[in-house]
């Protein structure tokens, strides 16, 4: 009777002795190393290389965290009392996956980021109202390119016709804000397509050069006719 208590624990009190365990069939999928290494698998011989080691033959492979109790799945990196949490959010928060920040006391009450299931990021909001990346704050870049498909240089055509300066005054006297620019009101309420007001206010600088060309045109003539009247004038006195 003690030979078959301790031939049943045997594999048990080997298993506590080397801190040392692996599946229990053939197929050895599940494997704890003596230094702690914890390794799953579908192949096998297979040998843990970290303290969790994920490895799959399959062409696509997929680790998976999930919980079906409150519509969370959370995953959590911890280091010297600080944290960063991946965490699926449920139904009523968009299922959302967002990313918290454990500052060693308390999280912090937003996610830094938020990514939506339609693809649309938010950084510091978890709001983006429709836009792919939507950013609560200061945005800070080297370089910024938006793509255009029409530019402003047709106000060079020989078809475009410029406004003429009285028009534009009166609608500056009505609107108080040039023609095709959009007004404070718009800005406040709709913000601004960097790319169009780019374009608007390139068009304007364009067709403000033009107006200085004709007016250094009229500007000549006029000289010339000054000169003309001055040189008329001269000879009539010279005749007197």
């Amino acid at each position: 009777m003690k030979k078959t208590f301790l031939a049943l624990f045997a594999p048990l009190l080997c298993f506590v002795a080397n801190a040392q365990w692996s599946a229990p069939d053939a197929s050895n999928t599940i494997h704890n190393t003596n230094n702690g290494f914890v390794g799953i698998s579908n192949s096998s011989p297979f040998t843990p290389s970290t303290l969790l080691h994920l490895y799959s033959t399959t062409t696509v492979a997929e680790q998976k965290i999930q919980t079906q109790s409150d519509g969370y799945a959370q995953f959590t990196l911890q280091s010297n009392q600080k944290a960063f949490q991946f965490s699926k959010r449920p139904s009523y928060e968009n299922d959302a996956l967002a990313l918290w920040y454990f500052d060693g006391t308390s999280w912090q009450s937003s996610p830094y980021m938020t990514i939506l299931p339609g693809g649309n990021i938010g950084i510091g909001t978890k709001t983006t109202n429709g836009y792919k990346l939507a950013v609560e704050g200061t945005l800070g870049a080297r370089q910024v390119v938006v793509n255009q498909s029409t530019w402003s240089d047709f106000v060079f055509d020989k078809s475009y016709r410029l406004i003429p300066l009285d028009s534009v005054s009166a609608f500056l006297q009505q609107y108080r804000h040039l023609p095709d620019i959009p007004s404070a009101d718009e800005v406040r309420k709709n913000g601004i397509d960097l790319g169009r007001n780019q374009a608007l206010l390139l068009q304007k600088i364009e067709e403000l050069t033009l107006y200085l060309i004709q007016a250094e045109a009229e500007n000549k003539q006029l000289k010339t006719q000054l000169k003309s009247f001055e040189e008329r004038l001269s000879k009539l006195e010279q005749k007197q």
